[in-house]
């Protein structure tokens, strides 16, 4: 009548075992679910957190884009506002300067006079 257990002289049927037996064989399914169930949350989890870095990766990749751009803004700027015709027109025109004339020029000090 189907497979038995052999328990010295007795032989028992599989449906029929000792409690400790049951609940040593419960207690096993029931640890390896559990522990299937943390690797399946570790796995999900782990996925989760790469889609998460992905998209951290493309907003900073975006920023970084945004800031290189305005660098080159900033640059080009710079630059016009370092033009010497720019800064002599502001000299003579909004200031008042003008070039001086050669008995207007001060000599402070030569480099042999020392």
């Amino acid at each position: 009548m189907g497979r038995e257990i052999s328990r010295g002289t007795m032989s028992l049927p599989l449906w029929v075992r000792p409690r400790s037996q049951s609940r040593y064989a419960t207690s096993r399914i029931l640890f390896v679910i559990l522990v299937a169930m943390g690797l399946a949350f570790l796995f999900v989890w782990s996925r989760s957190e790469v889609v998460q870095m992905g998209y951290r990766i493309s907003e900073a990749r975006k920023e970084q884009d945004k800031f290189l751009s305005e660098k080159g803004q900033l640059e080009l700027e710079r630059a016009s506002l370092r033009d010497p015709r720019r800064i002599e027109e502001i000299a003579t025109q909004r200031l008042g300067m003008r070039l001086p004339k050669p008995n207007e020029r001060i000599v402070l000090g030569e480099e042999g006079d020392r």
